[in-house]
């Protein structure tokens, strides 16, 4: 007896058994690989907030100084953080799981969705579109958390909901922050790899070297590859940096917040406002 694929009403997607043993010790494999580089990624995150931290409140404390700040940011996210990066990489990996999970569904189902007619089609693409924007804003909230984590040592939960409220109070410069570090890391994203490219490929090629694609395109992975970490390190610091003059705003009065970052945030001419308000109600 022939078996049936599931793209054609089965549902066994190998078309050969029914033991799924195998499927899912490669959905569990595959599940610990994602949670395992979300964890890496969130490592990294953290630590290099707790630098940018650092650098902006203890900055002018002589007994805080110290040589090796991302070193010792790194022994504290390792020393009280652990928990919390676990818990914020698990539902990172668990959305990103089921896009994929979503994904194959999909794939495997094209002949149903080719019978049902093309309601059943855009209903799907919804949800892939869906499940997009949910990640995408998940991923939001867990990093200005773990920014929060980094600040206080407060758990996931409470990080997220404090920062909520602390970016919802300035949602201006939200805004105009996520602009500023989208466009640079766009530019630092295609440009570094774009001139990296150009200049190994003409090179290559005006010294007669024969093939010079091969070498070009080895070029262009390593720069992308070295270009996406520095973009990687200024999204940090210019969200790390927002999050810390908001609550020096509300809670110290920028105390802390050197004037230049007034000026680009804005902040100093509500300041002024303030005064002038005051100043005319007396």
């Amino acid at each position: 007896m022939a078996y049936e694929t599931l793209a054609d009403g089965s549902l066994d997607p190998t078309g050969q058994s029914t033991d799924y043993t195998a499927q899912i010790i490669y959905a569990y494999t595959f599940f610990g690989f994602l949670w395992s580089t979300f964890f890496v990624q969130d490592f990294a995150y953290v630590s290099l907030s707790g630098t940018v931290v650092y650098w902006y409140f203890y900055r002018d404390s002589a007994d805080a100084a110290t040589k090796l700040p991302i070193f010792k940011s790194t022994m504290r996210t390792l020393k009280y953080h652990l928990g919390t990066i676990s818990f914020g990489s698990l539902i990172m990996a668990i959305i990103r799981f089921i896009r994929i999970a979503m994904m194959a569904l999909d794939y495997y189902t094209k002949k149903y969705q080719d019978k049902a007619g093309p309601v059943v089609k855009i209903a799907i693409k919804c949800v892939h579109c869906c499940l997009w924007c949910f990640e995408k804003t998940v991923k939001f909230i867990t990093g200005t958390a773990y920014i929060y984590t980094a600040m206080e040592g407060s758990n996931f939960c409470r990080s997220a909901w404090l920062t909520f409220t602390l970016i919802m109070s300035s949602p201006v410069q939200l805004l105009i922050n996520n602009f500023v570090r989208l466009i640079l890391s766009v530019l630092q994203t295609v440009a570094i790899p774009s001139v990296c490219v150009y200049f190994c490929y003409f090179s290559l090629r005006d010294s007669g070297k024969a093939d010079p694609i091969y070498a070009t395109v080895v070029v262009l992975v390593v720069a992308l590859v070295i270009a996406r970490a520095f973009a990687t390190i200024f999204e940090v610091t210019i969200s790390t940096i927002f999050v810390c003059c908001t609550r020096d705003k509300r809670d110290y009065g920028s105390k802390y917040m050197p004037p230049s970052l007034k000026d680009a945030y804005g902040f100093s001419k509500k300041e002024k406002g303030s005064e002038g308000e005051g100043a005319g109600a007396k």
